[in-house]
């Protein structure tokens, strides 16, 4: 046994790539399968847990009168309701960027419990002025810090709030509004909310809440998603509208009561008013009559104050003629002393510019007279220093020629050695080759007469001798020679040495001549500055006597103008006391004067005071009466309100109305329901190709299962052996593949949908059943494929299974059949086309295994076609209406077409009725909206009304036409019958005319007609359908709507391209969702096709290895190979596409969620795509398997038959 078990192991190590392959195709079917089945439960749950976190409510109640804490109170004591929360809202305007934001202003209170708010920045709201701020939809363009103002929608409509600036000190997230692009709609602007933010209560001036929220903890323990809590929140619903009826009626009183009460006080204000106001204009009228008194009396006084200011006037006029006499001449004075003074100071200029230059020159002397006694003394000690210089140079000449005396000696000793050297040289030569010819003589006397000979053992001696004379005579030789060697060195040396001396002196003579040279030219420079220097003292000399006498003469005119200006000192004081005393005369004058302007500016203030006063008299009288008679009329609008007035409605509202709930649920059901088909034929096409491995395998190793016989091992532990392998494989593959999946897709896919909603945190749910029932059917379908390919091997001997297989019989192909095709193939083409239908089994396998992978990757293009088809095709194609406008009644039908004609004369508009039904038959129920069509010839330009397959137009003329989807969920078609409910025992047989193209949403359109025959009464229409060919720009579209919510009566303005952006948004995550399909199908045909290109070429070992005997190059046997891989991977991606068809049809039809139909259409470059990803993916296993190719050894090979 344990010999057996290590060969399992030795097994799993030599064939590891197949092992890996089947362990990593298992890990991808089983994951993909788990995951992408655990995907929609996981969104839910992760929603659901989002929503208890965060307490949302379940149900929202408003009130057409407002709600009050009486209603507060009578929610909390309902059955089922475990809190409550009161909140304030009113929609207004704030302006960014000269743009316009629609903005959803919440209370906040710091106790509220309900719909928590997660702060993503900043901090809450502190004091009154401070708000937090929600801007996803405006990505980002306020933040932390900014002031922003709200203004209200109309400059008629009252402002909700005391404070209208806030400073935003937070940004936040709330479970209200989990989509991060939808915040629902409004009656102001274009109808769409771009904003919200939360201010605290106190700002509010309303008393009454706008909305309650409700809580239930029976709700709170069910699933948000499911039916059973859909079924106990419209139980709770039930409950509070029929709560809703009484405290409609309490509110009814209470609103009657306060009216009435606030007319009362009314008028006893008005009473109270009339008389205080009429004592006040009495008292106006009698300050008046006082005033005017007041100013005639000012008037005489300034009357007498005028005469006194001429005669002041006239006598201030000749007293500044006086002074001004004497001024003319004091300045002429000035202006001749200034004269004076300007010579003075341009001669004491020049004066002190001369002095500074005589001092400039004194020092220019000094300093020429310093550098020629310091030039003279450098001159001196250069001549000193060159006679001792060139005394040195004489000597150095005499020991110079004594040296090379001595080496002319040195050089004739080494002459005369170096020719006695040559002569002993040539001596020993030629004694050297006398002794060798005598040893050569020797050696052949030796030959012939023997050693032993007398005569030549003396010879022998005599030539050692003469060999040792020799030897003696080299080393003397070689004594001599480096004597002469180190002699003729040291005579270069020398020569080198007295060459270098002599260059030295050569130097020193050419510097000492330089020398000379420099010292004769500063002697000539020393006389000629010295010559200059003479001659610029000389000139210095008569400097100092110019300077001298100009000196003297600006003495001389320094005394006169000194006594000039004592004089015109004397006269200036003079002229200074009489303008003193002509200020002080006229300051008196001008203080008259201003008293007599002051006092016209107080009798003119005074008359303009009368006048106001007289004007504001006036205008109290009448806005006194205006006031009266408006407190009047006041008075008789509220007793008429009361009157009019209608009692209170309750509404209420779940949480599908917030922006992005009932989206959320429905991309869950779409993922769900394609997790209900596309990854069981993942997981098929996965176990598929296992199971073609295994079975190949154990085929491949009919050798060894042989000698495992022969040796006495049982059939249970052959088997056991294979069992082991494959459930090893598929049983790991299967777990790790099941735990990484249902975690990765999940997260992949919610990921996805995270930019469309502000929901985060994820939650995963580890489902049990998903991983028994995809790893178990792995693991027990590889098992049963192992058990019975095994069995059939083991039912034969030990000898027939220690062979090889008797190979086919050859026999001819189809294509051998077809001549002017087979005659030209090479010979690698036969045979692959041999090969091809030789092996049927092998073709069969791979060519299905590939077109599994081919349809997956088509499924998936098909799918993102399909839902990218319906925006195009119901937007684009069927709506061909410009957009709808919901109003409130029949009178204000004419003033939206007035507005509709005023932007476009070339609209076209028609009339319709919507209302929502139920509507059923034998095999199920929808919620259609009914349509009651005015005109149905505009109505059908309105709508392309046509067959889906046939492309038919079809009309009114064919009776009612309902949407294709609800036929089908329906179970019926154009002639059947359908039950439509209009309430509780009230319903009506519809005959269905025609079935309509339609992708979004159930519709049954009536004409006028058939519709007053089914509900017996003209249809009260409440929408308008316009086109007007509006352009598709963002900006165009919002200031029509803008215009249109203007209008009276407008409720909401949709235009048909906005609608099919949010949807195009909607879908654009499905499109992500998609993308991961494809790639996981990708990544499985990659695995597949690496897979069994493995198995193919093991299978061939010894048929490759023969053709690599026979010569051929590893590109021939590569080609060889890939050729039938290539050729099985495009027929298996032609078939992959045939079947991809039949299967995206089927996913799609099956993923379908109630309320949408995908298009049944894929377009041409997905089937171009999934065909080339096959392709690609093939090419590539072509690349990683042909370095194993190169890997087979072709003698190991070859003996695997032995």
């Amino acid at each position: 046994m344990r010999s057996v078990t290590k060969n399992i192991f030795r097994e799993i190590k030599r064939t590891k790539n197949r092992f890996f392959s089947i362990f990593t195709i298992c890990a991808i079917g089983v994951g993909f399968f788990s995951g992408v089945r655990a995907t929609g439960s996981d969104m839910k749950m992760t929603a659901d847990n989002y929503y208890d976190d965060h307490r949302l409510f379940d149900l929202r109640v408003m009130s057409t009168s407002g709600l009050t804490d009486g209603d507060l109170h009578a929610l909390e004591q309902t059955e089922g309701i475990s809190a409550v929360q009161g909140s304030k809202y009113s929609d207004l305007v704030f302006i960014n960027d000269s743009k316009d934001y629609n903005t959803r202003v919440y209370s906040w209170n710091p106790d509220d419990k309900l719909n928590r708010i997660d702060l993503l920045e900043g901090r809450f709201p502190q004091a009154d002025n401070e708000c937090i701020l929600n801007v996803r939809k405006m990505n980002g363009q306020l933040s932390v810090g900014d002031r922003l103002t709200l203004i209200s929608p109309s400059e008629d409509d009252e402002f909700p709030l005391e404070n209208s600036e806030f400073t935003v000190v937070g940004l936040f997230d709330t479970p209200m509004y989990i989509s991060s692009t939808q915040r629902g709609s409004t009656t102001i602007g274009d109808g769409s909310l771009d904003a919200f933010l939360y201010i605290p209560e106190s700002n509010f001036t309303q008393e009454v809440y706008t909305e309650i929220y409700v809580q239930s903890d029976g709700l709170k323990e069910l699933a948000s998603y499911s039916d059973e809590y859909d079924a106990l929140r419209d139980s709770i619903s039930d409950r509070l509208e029929t709560l809703g009826i009484d405290r409609s009626e309490i509110r009814y009183e209470e609103v009657i009561g306060e009216a009435e009460q606030k007319i009362a006080d009314g008028e006893k204000d008005l009473e109270k008013g009339k008389t205080e106001g009429q004592q006040k204009l009495d008292d106006a009228k009698a300050e008046l009559d006082n005033a005017a008194k007041q100013i005639s009396d000012g008037e005489k006084e300034l009357s007498e104050a005028a005469d006194k200011i001429a005669d002041g006037e006239k006598q201030i006029a000749e007293a500044k003629q006086t002074l001004a006499d004497a001024k003319t001449e004091i300045d002429e004075g000035k202006a001749e002393l200034a004269e004076n003074e300007q010579k003075l100071n341009d001669a004491k200029q020049q004066l002190d510019e001369s002095r500074q230059q005589l001092d400039g020159a004194r020092n220019q002397l000094d300093e020429a007279k310093k550098a020629l006694d310091d030039s003279k003394k450098q001159l001196d000690d250069g001549q000193a220093e060159i006679v001792g210089r060139r005394s040195e140079l004489e000597a150095g000449k005499a020991q110079l020629e004594a040296g090379k005396q001595q080496l002319e000696s040195g050089r004739a000793e080494y002459e005369s050695g170096k020719a006695q050297y040559d002569e002993n040289l040539a001596k020993y030569e030629d004694g050297l080759e006398q002794y060798r010819q005598a040893a050569a003589q020797l050696d052949q006397a030796a030959a012939m007469l023997g050693e032993d000979d007398p005569t030549i053992k003396m010879q022998r001696g005599l030539l050692e001798n003469t060999k040792t004379q020799l030897d003696e005579a080299k080393i003397q030789l070689d004594a001599a020679k480096a004597q002469l060697d180190e002699a003729e060195s040291q005579l270069t040396q020398s020569e080198q040495t007295i060459a270098a001396t002599e260059q030295q002196i050569a130097d020193g003579e050419a510097q000492l001549n330089a020398a000379q040279e420099q010292i004769d030219s500063g002697i000539q420079q020393y006389n000629d500055g010295l010559a200059q220097y003479n001659e610029n003292y000389a000139k210095f000399q008569d400097g100092v006597e110019q300077y001298n006498a100009g000196y003297r003469e600006y003495s001389d005119g320094l005394i006169q103008f000194n006594n000039g200006k004592n004089k015109l000192a004397d006269a200036e004081r003079q002229y200074n006391d009489g303008v003193a005393e002509l200020a002080e005369k006229e300051q008196e004058f001008l203080d008259g004067k201003a008293d007599y302007v002051s006092g016209v500016k107080e009798l003119e203030d005074a008359k303009q005071k009368y006048r106001d006063g007289l004007k504001e008299y006036q205008d109290g009288v009448d806005e006194f009466n205006t006031e009266i008679a408006d407190a009047e009329k006041k008075i008789e609008d509220g007793r008429k309100q009361i009157a009019d007035a209608g009692e209170a409605k309750w509404y209420v509202f779940t949480r599908d109305d917030n922006p992005g709930y009932s989206e959320y649920a429905s991309n869950a059901e779409r993922i769900d329901r394609i997790a209900a088909i596309f990854p069981v034929f993942f997981l098929l096409v996965a176990a598929l190709v296992c199971l073609t491995t295994m079975s190949r395998m154990v085929e491949e190793q009919r050798m060894q299962i042989g000698t495992l016989k022969s040796l006495g091992y049982s059939n249970s532990v052959i088997m056991r052996q294979y069992m082991v392998y494959a459930v090893l494989a598929a049983a790991s593959g299967s777990v790790l593949g099941a735990f990484i999946g249902m975690f990765f897709f999940p997260f992949v896919i919610m990921f996805a949908y995270g930019m469309m909603y502000i929901i985060t945190n994820f939650y995963y749910e580890l489902n049990p059943f998903n991983i028994v029932i995809s790893a178990g059917s792995m693991v027990a379908a590889i098992a049963l494929t192992v058990f019975f390919s095994a069995r059939n091997a083991l039912a034969g001997t030990p000898a027939e299974l220690m062979r090889p297989r008797a190979p086919k019989a050859g026999k001819r192909v189809l294509l051998e059949r077809i001549g002017f095709i087979w005659n030209k193939l090479s010979f690698f083409g036969k045979v692959s086309g041999r090969n091809l239908f030789r092996y049927k089994r092998r073709m069969f396998m791979t060519v299905i295994g590939i077109a599994g992978c081919t349809a997956l990757s088509l499924t998936g293009f098909g799918l993102k076609d399909s839902i990218s088809d319906i925006v195009n095709l119901q937007y684009n194609s069927i709506n061909n209406y410009s957009g709808f406008i919901a109003y409130e009644s029949q009178d204000d039908v004419q003033g939206i077409y007035d507005a509709l004609l005023d932007y476009s004369p070339d609209t076209e508009y028609t009339r319709a009725l919507i209302k929502q039904y139920t509507v059923s038959s034998d095999s199920g129920t929808v919620q259609c909206y009914v349509t009651a069509v005015e005109d149905t010839d505009k109505f059908e330009d309105m709508i392309d009304f046509r067959d889906r397959k046939s492309g038919e137009k079809l009309g009114f003329d064919s009776g009612i036409i309902v949407t294709e989807k609800m036929t089908k969920l329906l179970g019926v078609k154009s002639g059947d019958t359908v039950t439509l409910r209009i309430s509780d025992g009230n319903t009506r047989e519809v005959t269905i005319g025609a079935v309509t193209e339609h992708y979004t949403s159930h519709y049954m359109y009536i004409p006028e007609e058939k519709y007053a025959e089914l509900f017996g009464e003209v249809p009260d229409y409440n929408i308008v359908y316009f086109r007007n060919g509006m352009s598709a720009e963002q900006s165009v579209q919002d200031d029509f709507t803008t215009r249109m919510l203007a209008v009276n009566g407008v409720l909401t303005v949709t235009v048909n391209s906005g609608a099919s952006s949010q949807f195009a948004d909607m879908m654009k995550i499905m499109d992500l969702v998609v993308v991961v399909l494809i790639l996981s199908a990708g990544a499985l045909a990659f695995v597949v096709l690496y897979n069994l290109t493995n198995v193919n070429i093991t299978e061939r070992i010894r048929e490759i290895a023969t053709l690599k005997v026979l010569g051929f190059y590893d590109k021939e046997v590569s080609s060889y190979v890939f050729r039938e891989n290539n050729i099985l991977s495009v027929m298996g991606g032609i078939l992959g596409l045939g079947i991809g068809v039949a299967l995206c049809q089927f996913i799609i039809q099956t993923a379908e969620i109630d309320e949408v139909m995908f298009g049944r259409n894929i377009h041409p470059l997905s089937f171009l795509w999934a065909f080339l990803i096959t392709v690609a993916f093939s090419l590539i296993v072509n690349l990683i398997m042909r370095k194993e190719l190169i890997k087979i050894s072709m003698v190991e090979s070859l003996k695997s038959v032995e």
